[in-house]
């Protein structure tokens, strides 16, 4: 809008202030339906003739006149008749901003198990139909970090020490999975529902994993070509 004259709103959050308190918004301007909807109203004022000298103006005013943390200069405001809150208590209280509460951390060991065959396959688990990344293939895993992990499933013979793989990180939006890997050979052995060895064709096609494993699931394809780790 400045550079080029485009009738396009700039929405700062001095900008979402203004609009919060001119329509008297009291929901969270920090969820992106509310910011959207004042984007819309934002991009709604915004003259086609010098649009940039409006959208410096608005943050303007919201940088001098309509106040944060504090009662606004309604006396001094150019837009004060038009005003839903100007000159009231909720002014004060506008625009509403909900503070994210912070993520949770959770200490995860991933369980890489490859069987012993002269083409290994990977144990992965199905998730439970609910909760986070519901009905979706997983590496077995466990809460805490632990350096000799029980073996997820009680048929499951383990013919080698476990192997200490990469830590790793992955932020879900209210969690955190701190992640230690080990990787283990086992015995091929028959399964309970909900787990099964799969080759790298069947992690290609219909048993990709969740981003949350990439740090071991970029390694699988060398693992299960027999490849020293």
């Amino acid at each position: 809008s400045i550079a080029y004259g485009v009738a396009t709103p700039a929405v700062d959050g001095n900008v979402l202030r203004v609009l919060a308190r001119l329509t008297a918004c009291e929901d969270d301007v920090l969820k992106p339906s509310v910011k959207k909807e004042l984007t819309a109203l934002a991009s709604a004022l915004v003259p086609r003739e010098d649009p940039g000298s409006f959208n410096h103006a608005l943050m303007e005013l919201g940088e001098r006149v309509c106040l944060p943390n504090t009662m606004p200069r309604c006396e001094a405001c150019p837009i004060a008749a038009h005003c839903a809150v100007g000159g009231t208590e909720l002014a004060m209280k506008l625009p509403v901003r909900v503070k994210k509460k912070p993520r949770t951390v959770e200490q995860k060991t991933v369980m890489v198990l490859l069987t012993n065959e002269s083409t290994p396959r990977v144990l992965l688990h199905r998730r439970d139909a609910n909760g986070l990344l519901a009905d979706l293939w997983e590496l077995p895993n466990t809460d805490g970090h632990a350096e000799n992990p029980p073996l997820p499933v009680a048929e499951l013979e383990r013919v080698s020490d476990w192997m200490e793989l990469t830590a790793a990180k992955h932020i879900f939006t209210h969690k955190e999975w701190h992640m230690t890997g080990v990787l283990a050979v086992v015995k091929p052995t028959a399964l309970p529902e909900g787990y099964e060895f799969v080759d790298a064709k069947a992690l290609e096609t219909d048993r990709a994993l969740p981003t949350a494993f990439r740090a071991y699931a970029q390694m699988l394809p060398i693992w299960l070509k027999g490849e020293t780790v």
